[in-house]
């Protein structure tokens, strides 16, 4: 990971105390930039902010045989409130099993 832009926890999701995990599906283009991304789940306040951030990502190159390559991949985000801050972000996890899309984007 080159560069992570933190998403914001929305102001309108806090009195409706909107919590939960975020997943997305990102297409990685070959010079490491956020070519698509949308999200799989969630509600619609807390996903876009989601993506918002997600687009803002640079991601290392992947390689195949010392070229790189298209991928496809997902992170999950996780938006949660507690009793001491108004809201907090945390990045479950950044799955980079990621699937190689041969010429299929980018």
């Amino acid at each position: 990971m080159k560069h992570r832009v933190d998403p914001d926890y929305p102001d309108a999701a806090r009195p409706a105390k909107l919590q939960g995990v975020i997943v997305l599906d990102v297409v990685v283009s070959k010079d490491g930039s956020v070519a698509d991304v949308h999200a799989l789940n969630g509600p619609d306040l807390l996903a876009q902010a989601a993506v918002n951030a997600l687009r803002w990502w640079r991601f290392e190159p992947y390689r195949l045989n010392g070229q790189p390559v298209v991928i496809e991949t997902t992170v999950a985000v996780e938006f949660k409130q507690n009793l001491h801050d108004a809201g907090f972000v945390d990045f479950l996890s950044l799955n980079l099993f990621g699937a190689l899309l041969f010429g299929a984007h980018g």
